[in-house]
């Protein structure tokens, strides 16, 4: 009897033991799982993307590497939290808000424009979480699509480098990602591309010369330069092929990046 006492506690022993090390197991991966999405999760969306501040304008960049990285944000999902721009203490907004980063300045960074109307009276002083998809740049700020009113007053960060694609759990300050949008502004750059037309253009102010790069493989047009002086249009004509061009970035135009004050690269 005494035997056979001794032999169930030892099964119940053996078997608490199991227990115990398979909640470990499971609670490890559940670690490791977080771990994963807040900090590896960043470092390896950087490793594929071509970032300004890694860039030297020696090297030349093919215009379908550089298009890309310029466009990256186009049609990511965002979280975003700022002031509505108005000229009152409180306004009822309906299909479209600016967002702008504060209660003192006029020029909105975001524009809003809900996929229902709203029709929700905010106050001057409200912080604003919405969600929307990136469409464009415009003249009235960055164009948020698809957009709703996540909530008045929530919780966001601020004063941090966002990344596009990485997942959010909070809002993020309008100016933080208006900053990463803009990264590549008014950075010095060469790329590397098929020469695809010049285009001259004479008004008032003078004249000017485009040349537009395509991306060999797919001739799409990626690229335009406003040059400094009239190129050799015959002499790029007769040697299409990896054409080299310095300038800096300054806008977008129909889809393409423009580069200003630029130069043939020999």
């Amino acid at each position: 009897m005494k035997n056979l006492s001794l032999l169930i506690s030892t099964l119940f022993l053996i078997i608490a033991i199991l227990s115990c090390s398979g909640n470990s197991s499971d609670s490890s991966k559940t670690n490791t799982d977080q771990d994963i999405d807040e900090t590896v999760g960043t470092e390896n969306i950087n490793k594929n993307r071509l970032l300004p501040e890694n860039v030297n304008s020696d090297s030349p960049i093919p215009v379908a590497k550089l298009h890309e990285a310029f466009y990256e944000w186009t049609g990511t999902e965002v979280m975003i939290a700022g002031y509505a721009k108005m000229y009152m203490s409180s306004e009822t907004f309906k299909n479209e808000i600016y967002l702008r980063e504060s209660t003192d300045v006029y020029d909105a960074l975001f524009n809003c424009k809900f996929e229902k109307e709203l029709n929700k009276e905010i106050k001057a002083e409200d912080i604003l979480i919405i969600k929307g998809t990136i469409k464009e740049n415009s003249y009235w700020g960055i164009v948020l699509e698809d957009c709703e009113l996540v909530e008045l007053n929530g919780k966001y960060k601020k004063d941090i480098v966002p990344v596009p694609g990485q997942k959010q759990k909070e809002a993020i300050w309008v100016s933080d990602i208006y900053k990463a949008y803009n990264a590549w502004m008014d950075k010095e750059v060469t790329v590397i591309g098929h020469y695809n037309s010049t285009t001259t253009s004479t008004t008032s102010y003078g004249t000017t010369h485009r040349i537009d790069l395509d991306d060999p493989e797919t001739g799409v047009k990626m690229v335009g330069c406003t040059m400094l002086s009239e190129p050799d249009s015959d002499k790029l004509a007769a040697n299409r092929d990896n054409v080299k061009i310095r300038g800096k970035i300054t806008r977008d135009l129909w889809g393409t990046v423009q580069l200003e004050d630029c130069v043939i690269v020999e």
